[in-house]
Protein backbone atom coordinates (compact mmCIF):
# COMPACT_ATOMS: atom_id res chain seq x y z
CA UNK A 1 0.00 0.00 0.00
CA UNK A 2 1.64 3.60 -0.65
CA UNK A 3 2.49 5.49 1.89
CA UNK A 4 -0.35 8.34 1.21
CA UNK A 5 -2.92 5.41 1.22
CA UNK A 6 -1.39 3.68 3.58
CA UNK A 7 -1.70 7.49 6.04
CA UNK A 8 -5.21 8.28 5.21
CA UNK A 9 -6.32 4.83 6.48
CA UNK A 10 -4.89 4.87 9.70
CA UNK A 11 -6.09 9.02 10.09
CA UNK A 12 -9.29 7.09 9.31
CA UNK A 13 -9.21 4.03 12.19
CA UNK A 14 -8.30 6.74 14.47
CA UNK A 15 -11.07 8.90 13.99
CA UNK A 16 -13.15 6.02 14.04
CA UNK A 17 -11.60 5.15 17.39
CA UNK A 18 -12.28 8.92 18.65
CA UNK A 19 -16.09 8.81 17.37
CA UNK A 20 -16.42 5.64 20.06
CA UNK A 21 -14.79 7.77 22.88
CA UNK A 22 -16.76 10.22 22.15
CA UNK A 23 -20.00 8.59 22.39
CA UNK A 24 -18.95 6.62 25.89
CA UNK A 25 -18.17 10.24 27.42
CA UNK A 26 -19.17 13.19 26.13
CA UNK A 27 -16.22 16.30 26.26
CA UNK A 28 -17.27 18.17 29.57
CA UNK A 29 -17.93 21.81 29.03
CA UNK A 30 -15.36 24.08 30.49
CA UNK A 31 -16.80 26.28 33.85
CA UNK A 32 -15.81 27.71 37.19
CA UNK A 33 -15.49 24.61 39.85
CA UNK A 34 -14.23 25.87 43.42
CA UNK A 35 -11.55 22.98 42.97
CA UNK A 36 -9.39 25.16 40.77
CA UNK A 37 -8.48 27.31 43.96
CA UNK A 38 -7.53 23.94 45.19
CA UNK A 39 -4.68 22.93 43.26
CA UNK A 40 -1.53 22.50 44.84
CA UNK A 41 0.23 20.53 47.53
CA UNK A 42 -1.51 19.38 51.15
CA UNK A 43 -0.96 17.77 54.01
CA UNK A 44 -3.46 16.00 56.96
CA UNK A 45 -3.26 18.09 59.73
CA UNK A 46 -3.58 15.77 62.81
CA UNK A 47 -5.18 13.23 63.62
CA UNK A 48 -8.86 11.94 62.43
CA UNK A 49 -11.29 12.61 64.78
CA UNK A 50 -14.61 10.73 64.93
CA UNK A 51 -17.99 12.91 65.16
CA UNK A 52 -20.20 10.24 66.58
CA UNK A 53 -18.17 8.93 69.13
CA UNK A 54 -16.76 6.01 66.73
CA UNK A 55 -13.53 6.25 66.50
CA UNK A 56 -11.69 3.85 64.48
CA UNK A 57 -9.12 2.25 66.40
CA UNK A 58 -5.80 1.71 65.02
CA UNK A 59 -4.49 -2.04 65.57
CA UNK A 60 -0.68 -1.54 67.35
CA UNK A 61 2.13 -3.60 66.37
CA UNK A 62 3.37 -3.70 70.00
CA UNK A 63 1.15 -2.88 73.23
CA UNK A 64 3.12 -1.83 76.13
CA UNK A 65 2.35 -4.73 78.97
CA UNK A 66 -0.64 -3.56 80.80
CA UNK A 67 -1.96 -1.17 78.23
CA UNK A 68 -5.95 -1.62 77.63
CA UNK A 69 -6.68 -3.14 74.44
CA UNK A 70 -8.00 -1.22 71.51
CA UNK A 71 -11.46 -0.33 71.20
CA UNK A 72 -13.89 -2.78 69.11
CA UNK A 73 -14.64 -1.49 65.89
CA UNK A 74 -18.72 -2.11 64.72
CA UNK A 75 -17.92 -4.90 62.75
CA UNK A 76 -19.92 -8.02 62.85
CA UNK A 77 -19.97 -11.69 61.69
CA UNK A 78 -17.17 -13.23 60.22
CA UNK A 79 -15.64 -9.64 59.86
CA UNK A 80 -15.24 -9.56 63.48
CA UNK A 81 -13.90 -12.53 63.78
CA UNK A 82 -11.02 -11.94 61.03
CA UNK A 83 -10.75 -8.47 62.89
CA UNK A 84 -9.38 -10.50 65.99
CA UNK A 85 -7.49 -12.94 63.69
CA UNK A 86 -5.42 -10.13 62.28
CA UNK A 87 -5.09 -8.25 65.86
CA UNK A 88 -3.71 -11.65 67.38
CA UNK A 89 -1.73 -12.05 64.32
CA UNK A 90 -0.01 -8.54 64.85
CA UNK A 91 0.52 -9.25 68.76
CA UNK A 92 2.84 -11.82 67.25
CA UNK A 93 4.38 -9.56 64.98
CA UNK A 94 3.48 -11.85 62.25
CA UNK A 95 2.85 -9.25 59.22
CA UNK A 96 1.02 -11.47 56.69
CA UNK A 97 -2.03 -9.46 56.92
CA UNK A 98 -0.26 -5.72 56.61
CA UNK A 99 -0.52 -5.46 52.39
CA UNK A 100 1.71 -2.45 53.23
CA UNK A 101 4.56 -4.98 53.63
CA UNK A 102 4.50 -6.27 50.25
CA UNK A 103 4.35 -2.85 48.75
CA UNK A 104 0.64 -3.15 47.62
CA UNK A 105 -1.07 0.54 48.11
CA UNK A 106 -3.20 1.04 50.72
CA UNK A 107 -6.33 2.48 48.52
CA UNK A 108 -9.78 4.44 49.53
CA UNK A 109 -9.63 5.75 52.30
CA UNK A 110 -6.36 4.86 53.71
CA UNK A 111 -4.83 7.06 51.22
CA UNK A 112 -6.00 9.87 52.77
CA UNK A 113 -4.87 9.42 56.06
CA UNK A 114 -1.14 9.09 55.12
CA UNK A 115 1.80 10.98 56.66
CA UNK A 116 2.61 11.69 53.45
CA UNK A 117 1.18 15.25 51.57
CA UNK A 118 -0.91 14.65 48.01
CA UNK A 119 -1.72 17.05 45.29
CA UNK A 120 -4.83 18.19 43.96
CA UNK A 121 -4.57 18.74 40.14
CA UNK A 122 -8.13 20.14 38.57
CA UNK A 123 -9.18 19.57 34.52
CA UNK A 124 -12.45 19.98 33.23
CA UNK A 125 -14.89 17.63 34.60
CA UNK A 126 -12.39 16.00 36.74
CA UNK A 127 -10.51 16.45 40.22
CA UNK A 128 -7.43 14.28 41.03
CA UNK A 129 -5.54 13.45 43.72
CA UNK A 130 -1.87 12.12 43.67
CA UNK A 131 -1.02 10.73 46.96
CA UNK A 132 3.65 10.67 47.65
CA UNK A 133 2.87 7.30 49.01
CA UNK A 134 3.11 4.70 46.58
CA UNK A 135 2.63 7.47 43.77
CA UNK A 136 -1.17 6.69 44.59
CA UNK A 137 -3.69 8.72 42.16
CA UNK A 138 -7.57 8.57 42.48
CA UNK A 139 -9.79 10.72 39.60
CA UNK A 140 -12.67 12.24 41.07
CA UNK A 141 -15.35 13.08 38.48
CA UNK A 142 -17.94 15.58 38.23
CA UNK A 143 -19.21 15.72 34.67
CA UNK A 144 -21.79 13.37 35.60
CA UNK A 145 -20.62 9.99 34.36
CA UNK A 146 -20.92 6.57 36.77
CA UNK A 147 -19.82 3.54 37.07
CA UNK A 148 -20.77 0.79 34.73
CA UNK A 149 -21.70 -2.51 35.06
CA UNK A 150 -18.39 -3.87 33.68
CA UNK A 151 -16.63 -2.24 36.25
CA UNK A 152 -13.78 -3.79 38.23
CA UNK A 153 -13.24 -3.20 42.08
CA UNK A 154 -10.08 -0.86 42.57
CA UNK A 155 -7.89 0.16 45.15
CA UNK A 156 -9.50 3.39 44.81
CA UNK A 157 -12.55 2.73 43.45
CA UNK A 158 -15.12 4.61 40.78
CA UNK A 159 -15.87 7.85 42.16
CA UNK A 160 -18.48 10.25 41.67
CA UNK A 161 -18.35 13.98 42.68
CA UNK A 162 -21.11 17.22 42.48
CA UNK A 163 -20.96 20.33 43.88
CA UNK A 164 -22.88 21.89 46.79
CA UNK A 165 -21.55 25.37 46.41
CA UNK A 166 -17.99 25.27 47.10
CA UNK A 167 -18.33 21.66 48.93
CA UNK A 168 -17.36 19.00 47.19
CA UNK A 169 -19.41 15.76 47.74
CA UNK A 170 -17.85 12.54 46.41
CA UNK A 171 -19.09 9.29 46.73
CA UNK A 172 -16.98 6.11 45.49
CA UNK A 173 -18.13 2.35 45.30
CA UNK A 174 -16.48 -0.53 43.46
CA UNK A 175 -13.55 -0.53 46.15
CA UNK A 176 -11.62 -3.86 46.59
CA UNK A 177 -11.70 -5.53 49.80
CA UNK A 178 -8.95 -5.06 52.52
CA UNK A 179 -8.52 -1.71 51.89
CA UNK A 180 -7.00 0.34 54.30
CA UNK A 181 -9.14 2.71 56.12
CA UNK A 182 -6.24 4.42 58.03
CA UNK A 183 -2.09 4.45 57.55
CA UNK A 184 -2.79 1.64 60.62
CA UNK A 185 -6.43 0.46 60.62
CA UNK A 186 -6.48 -2.70 59.50
CA UNK A 187 -9.83 -3.31 59.48
CA UNK A 188 -12.12 -6.26 57.29
CA UNK A 189 -14.08 -4.81 54.90
CA UNK A 190 -16.48 -5.80 51.74
CA UNK A 191 -16.49 -4.89 48.55
CA UNK A 192 -19.81 -3.34 49.50
CA UNK A 193 -18.09 -0.70 50.78
CA UNK A 194 -19.26 3.00 49.82
CA UNK A 195 -17.32 6.06 51.47
CA UNK A 196 -18.71 9.20 51.23
CA UNK A 197 -16.71 11.99 51.35
CA UNK A 198 -17.12 15.84 51.82
CA UNK A 199 -14.33 18.38 50.85
CA UNK A 200 -15.18 21.99 52.25
CA UNK A 201 -12.60 24.54 52.07
CA UNK A 202 -12.03 27.20 55.12
CA UNK A 203 -11.02 30.80 54.13
CA UNK A 204 -10.52 32.44 51.26
CA UNK A 205 -7.52 30.66 49.80
CA UNK A 206 -8.14 28.19 51.07
CA UNK A 207 -5.05 27.23 53.26
CA UNK A 208 -7.62 24.63 54.85
CA UNK A 209 -10.07 22.00 53.64
CA UNK A 210 -12.15 20.34 56.07
CA UNK A 211 -12.10 16.20 55.28
CA UNK A 212 -15.36 14.51 56.14
CA UNK A 213 -15.60 11.09 55.69
CA UNK A 214 -18.41 8.11 56.05
CA UNK A 215 -18.13 4.55 55.46
CA UNK A 216 -21.10 2.33 54.94
CA UNK A 217 -20.92 -1.04 54.59
CA UNK A 218 -23.89 -3.32 54.97
CA UNK A 219 -21.92 -6.20 55.20
CA UNK A 220 -19.41 -5.64 57.39
CA UNK A 221 -20.42 -2.66 59.77
CA UNK A 222 -23.11 -2.55 62.11
CA UNK A 223 -23.42 1.15 61.80
CA UNK A 224 -21.65 3.85 59.42
CA UNK A 225 -18.00 5.28 60.60
CA UNK A 226 -18.06 9.07 60.26
CA UNK A 227 -14.69 11.24 60.73
CA UNK A 228 -13.47 14.45 59.93
CA UNK A 229 -10.04 15.61 59.81
CA UNK A 230 -8.08 18.73 57.86
CA UNK A 231 -5.59 19.36 55.02
CA UNK A 232 -3.49 22.38 55.31
CA UNK A 233 -2.16 23.59 52.31
CA UNK A 234 1.82 22.93 51.93
CA UNK A 235 3.21 25.99 50.17
CA UNK A 236 6.57 25.82 48.47
CA UNK A 237 6.36 22.14 48.78
CA UNK A 238 6.59 19.35 45.52
CA UNK A 239 5.84 15.75 46.52
CA UNK A 240 8.56 13.48 45.61
CA UNK A 241 9.00 10.18 44.10
CA UNK A 242 7.72 7.07 46.42
CA UNK A 243 8.92 3.89 45.06
CA UNK A 244 8.31 0.81 48.19
CA UNK A 245 10.11 -1.72 46.44
CA UNK A 246 13.21 0.18 46.41
CA UNK A 247 15.03 -1.29 49.25
CA UNK A 248 12.05 -2.66 50.66
CA UNK A 249 13.32 -5.36 53.10
CA UNK A 250 10.58 -6.31 55.07
CA UNK A 251 10.58 -10.22 56.00
CA UNK A 252 6.80 -10.94 54.67
CA UNK A 253 7.68 -9.34 51.02
CA UNK A 254 10.91 -11.88 51.28
CA UNK A 255 9.57 -14.74 52.00
CA UNK A 256 6.18 -14.47 49.44
CA UNK A 257 4.79 -12.23 46.82
CA UNK A 258 3.06 -9.67 47.39
CA UNK A 259 -0.80 -10.41 47.15
CA UNK A 260 -3.78 -9.40 49.21
CA UNK A 261 -4.76 -10.64 52.36
CA UNK A 262 -7.67 -13.40 51.84
CA UNK A 263 -11.39 -12.03 52.27
CA UNK A 264 -13.31 -13.42 54.39
CA UNK A 265 -15.50 -15.77 52.46
CA UNK A 266 -19.01 -15.14 51.13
Amino acid sequence: MPLRQLSVAVLSMLCVASGASAQRYSAPVWKYEPAQRWVGVWARSGSPVAVDGTQIPNVPKTRLPGAPPPPVPPLKGKYLQRYFTIRAALAKGDMRFDAAANCLPPGLPGMMDMDYPMEILWSPGQVTIIAEYMGQTRRIYTDGRKPGPDTDPTFTGFSVGHWEGDTLVVETTHLRANVYVHAQAYLPLSEALTVTEKFIPIGMGPDVIRYETTLRDPLALTKPIVEVKEFHRARGYSIMESICEENNQDKVDLASPAKLPAAPSK
